[in-house]
């Protein structure tokens, strides 16, 4: 029972990701295979939050499904149509979504 259960939340996972990604892009690493096909969302009013409050970044944040890719590392990159995004680091990971900010190449 706790299988099919399992099962049953990565695919409500799954499928809410593809629904509210904003783009379909391509991951690449350093010595790796490209990875194609990702759903992913992409916040170009990237806020951080720091000691005196929040303040606008001019980095790109970049949302993907960890099912999908297990993680990037600074230097990574995710392609958008003809637009290239260097990842800079991982700035979440609540185990079921990543986020990267990035840099637009």
């Amino acid at each position: 029972m706790e299988a099919k259960f399992a099962r049953m939340m990565q695919r409500l996972h799954s499928v809410g990701n593809r629904r509210v990604a904003d783009a379909i892009g391509t991951f690449q690493a350093p010595g790796c295979h490209p990875v194609d096909g990702l759903a992913l969302q992409v916040d170009r009013n990237l806020e951080y939050e720091g000691a005196d409050g929040r303040f606008q970044t001019d980095a790109v944040g970049i949302s993907w499904y960890r099912a999908d890719l297990e993680g990037a590392s600074s230097g990574d990159i995710f392609i958008i149509g003809t637009e290239r995004l260097v990842v800079e680091k991982l700035i979440a990971d609540d185990g079921h979504m990543l986020t990267a900010a990035c840099q637009v190449q």
